[in-house]
């Protein structure tokens, strides 16, 4: 999907509940994965969110955000 290879990832839920959301290391880099519940949020709440995560990674240290 993400050309993320199965040999070489690792996924680790970090947090269940509404929206599970993952930490996956992979050749180095670290992402956070959403699943977001289908028909629950609109688009604009999930850009919101993507944005906002964005601008923690001036600050803090969150993983690489894909859209």
């Amino acid at each position: 999907m993400y050309g993320w290879h199965q040999d070489d990832t690792d996924f680790q839920l970090l947090h269940q509940g509404e929206n599970d959301t993952f930490l996956v290391r992979t050749r180095g880099m670290r992402y956070i994965l959403r699943r977001y519940r289908r028909e629950r949020y609109r688009e604009q709440e999930i850009l919101a969110e993507l944005a906002w995560m964005c601008a923690l990674r001036n600050d803090i240290n969150v993983p690489n955000v894909i859209a």
